[in-house]
């Protein structure tokens, strides 16, 4: 009895060992998936490499939208459906800049009514004269009152304060 218990435990730490080297691999191979990009002022499109080198398959889209100055104010992405062979809206996020005063809005693509308005996040920082940051906040959007509502803030003088003194 003593020995096929030890089989059986033997066995089942073989059998975790073998899956998690497969699964391992599995994921190695997936992440040197090879990706050809087609760039232009206001787009891009990432393609992947199929196995063989030779085809491409489209993955995501991009359309980048500027003012007048150059700078970004709205990213848009795409995914593509190899089913239905088509471009999918995925998410937007949009850009504010007021002086020293930075934002960026996120939200994902909603099926049922067909706009950008799933799972909204916002995250509003702030930067010295030089662009370095000094504090940022991130919000959740309250759907019952439709405002958003602070989830974090963090200033950065004194985060990197706290790293310092506990690196000593």
């Amino acid at each position: 009895m003593k020995n096929s218990l030890l089989n059986i435990t033997g066995l089942v730490v073989l059998i975790a060992t073998l899956a998690t080297f497969i699964c391992s691999a599995t994921v190695c191979a997936e992440t040197q998936k090879k990706f050809a990009y087609n760039r232009t002022d206001n787009s891009e499109v990432v393609y992947s490499w199929d196995e063989s080198q030779q085809y491409l398959t489209p993955e995501l889209k991009y359309e980048f939208k500027r003012d007048k100055e150059g700078t970004l104010i709205e990213k848009k992405a795409y995914r593509w459906d190899i089913f239905e062979k088509n471009w999918k809206p995925y998410y937007l996020m949009t850009f504010h800049h007021k002086g020293y005063e930075h934002s960026i809005e996120l939200a994902r693509w909603n099926n049922i009514t067909k706009d950008f308005t799933l799972n909204p996040l916002k995250t509003t920082y702030y930067v010295d004269i030089t662009n370095e940051v000094l504090s940022y906040t991130t919000y959740n959007w309250n759907t019952s009152n439709a405002t958003w509502e602070q989830n974090q803030h963090l200033l950065l003088q004194e985060y990197l304060a706290d790293t310092a003194t506990d690196n000593k």
